[in-house]
């Protein structure tokens, strides 16, 4: 690592540092990148690893089982209209008890791992077997 940073977590913009899965997704594209080279003390690595566990069991605990449109817009950072849009569309599991709308967590995740979108090289990988 270069002396400019004294803790592997300072490369980690402040306001970034409570969103684990932002957390995550800024190491990996600079790990991925080509002109980026770090070297990790054990004691570095275990503790960005602690860091990033610790914040996503914090967040995860901001989330009961079963969600209600409010807590869903949270969620998914999408306004409560869209979500009313997605439910009147059928787009989106959800359940109707005495005219309240709740939303099952694990459903919703499960739902966005339905709608992910592969990436390129994936997409190439795949015609290319399919072609032979």
């Amino acid at each position: 690592m270069d002396s400019e940073s004294s803790n592997l977590i300072d490369i980690i913009p402040t306001k970034y540092r409570d969103e684990p899965k932002t957390v995550l997704q800024m190491f990996n594209e600079k790990l991925l990148s080509e002109n980026f080279n770090v070297t990790l003390k054990k004691n570095d690595l275990l503790d960005l690893v602690n860091y990033c566990l610790q914040r996503s069991f914090n967040s995860e605990e901001q989330f009961p089982p079963h969600l209600t449109i409010k807590q869903l817009s949270k969620y998914l950072n999408y306004s409560e209209a869209a979500i009313y849009r997605m439910v009147n569309h059928s787009e989106i599991p959800y359940y109707k008890i005495s005219g309240k709308l709740l939303f099952k967590k694990s459903e919703i995740d499960d739902w966005l791992l339905e709608h992910h979108q592969p990436i390129i090289k994936s997409r190439i990988s795949l015609l290319e077997s399919n072609s032979k």
